[in-house]
């Protein structure tokens, strides 16, 4: 899986307010939401795969920083990474 930040998305189009508001409009969330959703998809399919530790999969789904991965995890999925790999 390749990922994309904002500055990547704005590198290849310019994002003024209008494009934002047709974004917002045709996926109901922000930019930036919906590539953190994408990540904390991407990292729920590894955690359920099982191999690799938290910190890892953190990383691995393009979160640099361990606690912001957690509360965007707790965000869209109602747990925290570890209640989630523990109950799975």
């Amino acid at each position: 899986m390749k990922y994309m930040v904002i500055s990547d998305i704005h590198g290849c189009v310019e994002f003024t307010n209008k494009a934002i508001e047709i974004f917002k409009k045709e996926f109901g969330i922000s930019p930036k939401k919906y590539i953190i959703n994408a990540r904390i998809k991407h990292a729920v399919g590894l955690i359920e795969n099982g191999y690799y530790s938290l910190s890892e999969i953190a990383e691995m789904s393009g979160f640099t920083d361990y606690k912001y991965f957690s509360s965007e995890f707790r965000r869209v999925m109602g747990t925290s990474p570890s209640k989630y790999h523990y109950d799975f």
